[in-house]
Order: structure tokens, then sequence, then C-alpha cells
């Protein structure tokens, strides 16, 4: 793990404004969409005008906002990734899936990517989703309040325990979006597929190296920090991730 890092700083070195300029250029996409509603509020504009910019906006933020917000993180991904495996890349590079060809591939492996996401999110959360849908319907019948303290108690262990087994099924889906983006022919559900095979006998690995991270995000609270950070987090991702994938070609 700790080659890991190293190789991630080595790569990073001097590179702080790249990514800067990334979380930047990602924001301001954010706020346009989000915000640009708001300010018609404040804008003298009649309120038909409003209604139907606003409307379209919605409609945008629904259907689009959320493919081209993959296509974004994709080509995120896509930046640390032909660095880890080059040594160098241009910013460019996350504007790589907005290109119509690769948009409409991005966006296929977003639909996989999101259904395969709700389909898991459903099925681990489901039991406690029943245990607290019974659990009103008995409190509609009156309970001490020991009663309903323990039984709060225990519903919430027992989502604690739904999320453990939800984020090691999405760990097993790591390198799905790194495989998806060194091999470009792959379909979308092969690098799934892949992926949690690869994944089976590295999600403690993964699991560790993500653990790692947590007191360097919680103490940053300036801009630059956070920057750093997060491009050192992705970094160290993605060469984990090309390093896995290595192997696995080497084995093959």
């Amino acid at each position: 793990m700790g080659d890991l890092r190293i190789r991630s700083r080595q790569l990073l070195f001097g590179k702080t404004k790249n990514i800067v300029l990334i979380l930047g250029i990602y924001f301001i996409f954010t706020l346009l969409f989000y915000f640009t509603p708001l300010v018609l509020q404040f804008a003298s504009v009649s309120e038909m005008w409003q209604f139907v910019i606003k409307a379209a906006f919605l409609f945008v933020s629904a259907l689009v906002l959320p493919f081209f917000s993959l296509c974004l993180k994709l080509g995120f991904s896509r930046y640390f990734f032909i660095k880890a495996e080059c040594g160098e890349t241009g910013v460019g590079q996350i504007f790589y899936y907005l290109k119509t060809k690769k948009f409409f591939r991005a966006v296929k492996f977003g639909f996989v990517y999101y259904a395969l996401k709700s389909f898991f999110a459903v099925l681990c959360f489901l039991p406690a989703l029943i245990m607290t849908y019974a659990f009103l319907r008995y409190l509609n019948f009156g309970s001490s309040l020991s009663v309903a303290v323990t039984s709060f108690g225990f519903l919430f262990v027992l989502f604690l325990i739904c999320a453990f087994f939800y984020m090691k099924i999405q760990r097993l889906f790591f390198l799905s979006q790194y495989i998806f983006i060194k091999f470009e022919d792959t379909m979308p559900r092969d690098c799934f597929c892949l992926s949690a095979e690869i994944m089976q006998k590295n999600t403690g690995k993964l699991f560790a190296l993500r653990s790692g991270f947590i007191f360097w995000l919680a103490f940053c609270v300036f801009i630059i920090p956070f920057a750093y950070v997060w491009g050192y987090y992705r970094q160290t991702m993605a060469v984990f991730a090309q390093d896995l994938i290595e192997e696995r070609l080497r084995n093959d």
C-alpha cells in the first residue's frame, strides 16, 4: 500500500493546479444546472418565461444531467488512469466521453451502472425496510418506551449490516470503470463481470486503501488542500486499479 501512495504522490508532484482546474470545471457545470433556475427568480423575466425555463432545466436535470455528470466523472477517472499508465496526460481527457460516439457508449455504461447499483441497493436494504414497516405498524397499536427504544436500536444495527453488505458488493465493481476506460471495445456488462471476478480477492485491500484517506479528507478545510487530497485519492485508486488489471493480463 505504501508503494501505491508513493507512486501516486510522484505522479501528482507539481500538478495541483490541474486538479484545482478539474474540480473547478465540474463545480461550474454543476452550479450552472442547479442554480440557474434560482437566479431567474431575481431576474427581470416574466413569470411565464420563468416557468418555461425552469421546466426546461428540470427536464434537463432529470434526464440529461445524471449522464452528463457521469461522462465527466468517467473523464476524471480516465485522466488519472492514463496518468497512472503513461505518467503524463492532458486535462482535456475529462471531456473525452462528451464526444458523440463516446458519449452514447458512456451512457450505455452508465445505464448498466445505475441499474446494478439500484438492484443491489434494493436487494441489500429490503430486509431492513420490511422490518421498519413492520415496526411502524406495530407502533400504531401502542408500545412502551423501552420497547420502542430497543426496536430503534435493532433497526439501526440492521441498517448498518445491510450497508456493510451493500458496500462490499459495490467494491466488487470498483474496476468496472477502469476496464471500460482501458478496453474500449468491451461491453459494459463484461466490464462489471470482469471487475467482480478480479475484485473477489481484493476487496479487503481496497477497503484498507480507502480507509487510509479518512483522516486526510476529514481535516481538509480549504480548497487547495482538498483539491490535493481529492487528486491524491483518485490517483491512488487509479494506480491500484492499473496494477490489478496488469496483474490479470500477465496471468492470462
